[in-house]
């Protein structure tokens, strides 16, 4: 397991900078950048609250995408022997869209057929942390200083058997029936 505090500060030291978010109200029918939509708007203004002690310029309000899935290594043959599981993480920057990994970090990796629930528990407790204000001041070689990051994952994407799991689904780990078909929040 690696530290999503230590993947953000590595982000950060790079002059690497999140994805713009639009403070306006102003509703257009076409939505350009992540930081238009609704979900990145609710997520910064939960940013400025829960840190309200620092100046708004001082906060910087991270959007990230989770990713899991199994896979075969290159010298096995499929038939799940060696299957190994990885977890990454992408912080959400404005050039996101082009093909540079310089943005993903690997969050896991393991035995695809092992319990993940330790990892998962780490994971989570960060990330809960860094989106409710807790030790969340990381240097920004950008600004050459320190700054608040609020961060919070926007989208968790993975092969049907890996949502199950990590959303507590049935055939996962719970008694809620399985759901698909879902790609954003519904009201």
């Amino acid at each position: 397991y690696v530290s999503v505090r230590e993947c953000l500060s590595n982000w950060l030291l790079f002059n690497n900078t999140p994805s713009y978010i639009s403070n306006n109200n102003v509703t257009h029918n076409t939505v350009e950048r992540i930081g238009e939509c609704k979900i990145a708007k609710q997520i910064y203004r939960r940013a400025l609250k829960v840190n309200k002690n620092n100046p708004n310029e001082d906060i910087y309000c991270v959007l990230a995408i989770q990713w899991s899935d199994d896979f075969e290594p290159n010298n096995s043959i499929k038939s799940n022997r060696g299957s190994a599981w990885i977890k990454t993480l992408t912080f959400v920057s404005d050039d996101t869209n082009t093909n540079d990994i310089s943005n993903t970090y690997p969050i896991a990796i393991g035995h695809k057929g092992m319990n993940h629930n330790v990892i998962e528990s780490l994971y989570l407790k960060e990330l809960q942390q860094l989106s409710e204000g807790v030790d969340n001041v990381f240097y920004s070689t950008t600004h050459q200083k320190n700054i608040c990051v609020h961060l919070e994952v926007i989208i968790a994407l993975g092969d049907q058997p890996e949502r199950r799991s990590m959303n507590y689904l049935m055939h996962g780990n719970s008694l809620y029936g399985s759901r698909f078909g879902y790609s954003s929040n519904t009201y």
